[in-house]
């Protein structure tokens, strides 16, 4: 009986078993983690990719659905983007966003040309409560017609904001022009009127159709073992729709014949002018296991003093190079080059074309030799090998973009790896990259342009070149070997020892600079040093000029660190020049050395100061053109940063400087100077002091003088600060100061913004459909305290929006306890402080933080007194502190209206008369 009846249970707890594990067919190598990943395949036939790390804190999770824009019917264009939308809805039983925005997670959704993700995080003891919302979309997606024409005046601002981007006015003149046989050429994004007569029942077929197990990828990034998530995960996933899949994958081009061998002016909002040629390449190349096409745009873009961007840029004829590729789908892939002008390079178009295909032809006549293959593969397998942990969210964002196309039962290694150096593929596709087969594009203002695209109005023109043009681009050849040295920065792999816990130690402290080194328990072959330089004269405009001169001149050593992980940056913002050096440790010192050296020695002549001070002309000319929300986000950091000018006095400062004043300043600039430096990662205090007297010697200041701590701006009333644009919408930011600061009311403000935050995007996107760009934040800014509010529309006037912000804050006030319940305070309130108290996840985080912590701050228990307020803040306190925040009776408010243009069609524009001229007869209105 006993023997019966374990035959029995055996028998069952087979039945129970629903998923099989997917043999791992790739076995990069991942070091200094606990991190595992598992595949397996439920028995609906979802696939599901499991990452286990039992370090992290927040738990992630993504579902990857092989359908995207060109799935969309000729009748409903945008159906892909409009379900996206509609997932993510709020339910009568539940409320996904406000869940996640309580429990300090993130969320989000892309729809592309073949795949929609949805995505989100949260902390790691409410990620099964959020798994059970998540998987409820794809079992029971919440459709109805109310939720469907809400969300098509969402995506129709979505569509209206797109107007303003070059990207995606270039994107949408090339569907103009490609094939039209091809569902690229169709609109993806759709708006208002193309999805006016979708109803449920139409959506809810389309949704059947598309939206099934075997089409979709689960992937899954959490602190528990795979054998205890995937039980889970096989329930709530189980009754996912499953049904063999009849989705046939498109074959053919997006490319037609006729945009080859032709060029296309493209209008562009912004100022700067851009040349790209494009080839699409052989259906083959599209999932090429030997990753042909990605070695040659390595091959291309490689640092040496003969390649193409140091002998355009030695000319003065670009600012930037960029070669590379791109994969729209299973058979469609792009590979590029895409260069941005100067105004000379501009008027000398061909030259450059003909440099490109000067340069092309020399590779296919010299070829690439393996051991630059072999190098690409080396800097591939140690990124991976030594990759640092990132936040859950972006982390498994980023895998799950890469599933879209890659080989799920292979990924990553092939994904990552190419399996072999595959010379003839490399010739056949150099043979594909001829001046015949390329398209060519440019994109700049002008005024006079031929057609105009259908969807987002941009001016373009296209025309066939001359075949006699096209045959000397082909024929012509480089004089100039291509070489290719080896690189000196790859690195090295050595790893020191880590210690438990975090420890600011002091390397130097006098009258030159204070550096600590932040001893932490990361075990990486990766250093972060981020050094703040304080001079006594510190002049924006010159700063940023010279920081130009120093990326341009020094632009071979910078990328030739880069290729081997070793990355440099240098910045300008509240009266400290930061230079920023992060990747591996290795030649990280000899790196900073010679930067240091190469600064501190150089010429910039005449020539090349107004080459650079044209770059900060244009940088202004093109903040100008920005969306109005951005637009208004750059005037309040203006008034929030003590070194920020206004634009127009910025662009003043611009066209005054001349080269004597320049050259004068930047010698100056070293005589009196302070370092405040952070080093962290894999370096020992030994090494750390090394290099603290090697930056030292080579700046050699002489003295430093503190200079007075400037105040910060007060606000004693309410105001406003209106801003004309001729961009696209309205962008409003309202800025209400809640000071006198303390821990305590910093504590209440991080709660009361993110209580806000879903109420205010349910009111002003869902509810009221005035707006796609909606977000509450909280500064704190040199212990100032502001609440910020933010909206770009396409409907409404500044005004308008303003209205409806102080509206919202005197409901929300006035319901408080109801839209903050004690409950809901201790949760959010528990998530803050379990996020300020998580371990960092990598050196970048820690060093990012401690930087600030010592010389912003200048409190190492800056973060410890915030965690303190949070935990003693009673929910009485917090109700009464907010209540004095969001009061009228607090007019330290200011709001920063930038009003762009908007259709007179949309708005109701009151014109001022006088009463006496309604009863005039030419003014009376008719019947």
């Amino acid at each position: 009986m006993n023997k019966i009846f374990f035959i029995f249970l055996l028998i069952n707890f087979s039945f129970l078993k629903s998923y099989e594990i997917i043999e791992n067919n790739s076995n990069l190598k991942l070091s200094l983690t606990d991190q595992k990943r598992i595949k397996a395949k439920l028995d609906n036939g979802l696939l599901v990719y499991v990452i286990s790390d039992p370090t992290i804190k927040k738990s992630a999770a993504s579902m990857i659905v092989n359908a995207g824009s060109w799935n969309d019917p000729k009748n409903g264009l945008g159906m892909a983007h409009l379900t996206e939308h509609l997932l993510f809805q709020k339910t009568k039983n539940s409320n996904f966003f406000k869940f996640i925005s309580d429990n300090d997670g993130e969320t989000n959704a892309i729809t592309s040309n073949t795949h929609t993700i949805y995505i989100f995080s949260i902390k790691n003891n409410n990620f099964h409560e959020a798994l059970d919302l998540f998987s409820n979309f794809f079992i029971n997606p919440p459709f109805s017609n109310k939720k469907i024409k809400t969300e098509s005046y969402v995506i129709d601002e979505e569509y209206e904001k797109s107007k303003a981007s070059d990207s995606t006015r270039l994107i949408y003149v090339m569907k103009e022009i490609g094939n039209k046989q091809h569902p690229n050429h169709m609109f993806s994004c759709g708006n208002k009127k193309t999805l006016s007569k979708i109803k449920k029942s139409i959506i809810s077929n389309w949704y059947k159709k598309h939206y099934f197990a075997q089409n979709m990828m689960l992937c899954i990034y959490t602190h528990q073992p795979f054998e205890e998530i995937i039980k889970k995960l096989s329930l709530k996933f189980e009754n996912i729709l499953s049904k063999p899949s009849d989705i046939k994958l498109l074959n053919m081009p997006i490319f037609s014949e006729e945009q080859k061998a032709s060029i296309t002016y493209v209008d562009s909002i912004k100022n700067d002018k851009n040349l790209i040629l494009f080839w699409e390449l052989p259906n083959y190349f599209a999932n090429d296991s030997t990753q042909s096409s990605e070695l040659l745009a390595y091959a291309l873009m490689r640092a040496n003093k003969n390649s193409l961007f140091e002998r355009l840029k030695k000319k003065s004829l670009i600012k930037d190079l960029n070669i590379s590729t791109f994969q729209l789908s299973n058979y469609n892939k792009i590979f590029y080059i895409e260069i941005e002008l100067t105004d000379l390079g501009f008027n000398q178009k061909e030259k450059i074309i003909k440099k490109c295909f000067k340069h092309i032809n020399a590779l296919k006549k010299h070829k690439i030799p393996k051991y630059i293959f072999e190098e690409m593969q080396k800097i591939k397998s140690i990124n991976f090998e030594y990759q640092l942990k990132r936040d859950s969210f972006n982390y498994l964002l980023n895998i799950s973009e890469h599933l879209t196309h890659a080989d799920f039962f292979s990924y990553p290694k092939e994904y990552i790896l190419a399996k072999e150096f595959d010379e003839k593929k490399v010739d056949e596709i150099l043979n594909n990259l001829n001046c015949f087969s390329a398209s060519y594009f440019i994109m700049h203002k002008n005024s006079s342009f031929e057609k105009k695209e259908k969807w987002l109005n941009t001016k373009y023109t296209n025309k066939k070149l001359d075949e006699s043009l096209l045959t000397s681009w082909n024929n012509s050849e480089s004089k100039k070997e291509i070489a290719f040295p080896l690189n000196p920065f790859l690195p090295i792999i050595n790893i020191k020892k880590s210690q438990k816990s975090i420890n600011p130690v002091k390397i130097a402290d006098n009258k030159y600079g204070k550096i600590f080194n932040i001893k932490s328990p990361f075990i990486t072959p990766k250093i972060d040093l981020i050094l703040n330089l304080k001079t006594l004269n510190t002049d924006k405009v010159a700063l940023e000029i010279f920081s130009s001169a120093i990326k341009n001149k020094l632009s071979f050593l910078i990328k030739q660190a880069e290729e081997a992980g070793l990355y440099f940056d240098l910045f300008f913002k509240d009266k400290k020049w930061t230079f920023h050096i992060f990747g591996y440790s290795d030649k990280s010192k000899n790196f900073l050395a010679e930067i240091l050296k190469k600064i501190r020695s150089m010429h910039i002549s005449e020539n090349e100061f107004n080459l650079y001070k044209s770059f900060s002309k244009k940088k202004i000319e093109n903040i100008k053109l920005q969306l109005p929300l951005i637009l208004a986000k750059y005037h309040l950091d203006c008034l929030f940063q003590k070194d920020a000018f206004l634009l127009e006095e910025e662009e003043k400062k611009i066209k005054n400087i001349d080269y004597l004043y320049f050259t004068n300043y930047i010698k100056s600039i070293f005589k009196q100077g302070y370092i405040e430096a952070i080093f962290t990662g894999n370096i020992s205090n030994k090494e750390a002091k090394n290099i603290s007297d090697i930056i030292l010697k080579i700046l050699s200041f002489k003295s430093y003088e503190q200079i007075k701590k400037e105040n910060f701006i007060k606000l004693d009333n309410t105001y406003k600060i209106k801003i004309p644009s001729n961009s696209y919408g309205s962008g409003v930011i309202l800025a209400i100061n809640v000071n006198p600061f303390s821990f305590k009311r910093l504590a209440v403000l991080e709660i009361l913004s993110t209580s806000m935050k879903e109420p205010f995007f349910n009111q002003m996107r869902t509810k009221q459909k005035v707006a796609y760009q909606v977000g509450i934040r909280e500064k704190e800014i040199d212990k100032n305290l502001f609440q910020t509010f933010l909206v770009q529309s396409s409907k409404l006037s500044c005004n308008e929006l303003l209205y409806r912000f102080e509206f919202f804050i005197d409901k929300f006030l006035q319901k408080i306890d109801k839209n903050i319940s004690q409950d809901r305070f201790e949760k959010i309130k528990k998530a803050k402080i379990k996020n300020l108290t998580k371990p960092f996840d990598n050196i970048y985080e820690l060093s990012s933080r401690y930087n600030l912590l010592a010389f912003h701050h200048k409190d190492f228990e800056f973060i410890d007194k915030r965690v303190d307020a949070l935990k003693n803040i009673s929910y009485k306190e917090f109700i009464d502190i907010s209540k004095e925040f969001l009061s009228r009776k607090n007019k330290k408010r200011i709001a920063i209206q930038v009003q762009g243009k908007l259709d007179s069609k949309k708005i109701l524009n009151y014109k001022k008369i006088n009463p006496q001229d309604l009863l005039k007869p030419s003014l009376l209105i008719k019947n």
